[in-house]
């Protein structure tokens, strides 16, 4: 029940803004619009979760799925449902990989910090993805600049595939040396 009720509440939130603001009067979306889904499968199908009429509003769906480890490598909790019902409802995906707590320091070290990269570019290809979301609640000032230089590296091989790098940030997160580097 509380992964329906959590999906339900962002997508009920997100989908009560596109209504009112999605399109500007002759049609074109003002801003893309992305629905991050929270993780975990709803206990209701993605059908009746993100009814047909909205599906035009949506630009991409942000699904928390991926988790970068201390050694660069990825946790996959990707939700084969999701991606099916995306991709029959022409829905782009862009999933969100995030740093697992205290698993920070990779950054560090630059050839760890690469393989996370290749990693990251290699998964949103090899899916399909429309490119990656990085969700860090902000770096440890000792790892910020190791931060900005990761940012710049991923932004470098995903633009370089032709797909988007985007960040999720709290309000009054410091941005310096990173925000250029996204979509």
């Amino acid at each position: 029940m509380g992964g329906r009720f959590l999906v339900g509440i962002l997508l009920a939130a997100t989908l009560a803004l596109a209504a009112g603001c999605g399109r500007a009067e002759d049609g074109q979306p003002r801003l893309p619009l992305y629905v991050f889904v929270a993780d975990g499968a709803p206990d209701a199908s993605w059908e009746a979760l993100l009814p047909e009429r909205y599906r035009g509003e949506v630009s991409y769906l942000v699904p928390s799925w991926y988790v970068i480890r201390a050694d660069g490598s990825l946790e996959d909790g990707s939700d084969p449902g999701l991606k099916e019902f995306a991709r029959a409802a022409g829905l782009r995906l862009q999933p969100s990989f995030s740093v697992a707590d205290g698993e920070g320091a990779f950054l560090l070290n630059p050839a760890v910090r690469s393989r996370a990269v290749a990693n990251i570019a290699a998964t949103v290809l090899a899916e399909g993805y429309e490119g990656a979301n990085v969700r860090w609640d902000p770096p440890e000032p000792a790892h910020r600049e190791a931060f900005a230089s990761f940012v710049a590296e991923l932004a470098d091989r995903l633009h370089a595939g032709e797909r988007r790098l985007t960040l999720t940030v709290r309000p009054g997160d410091d941005l310096s040396g990173v925000a250029h580097r996204a979509d």
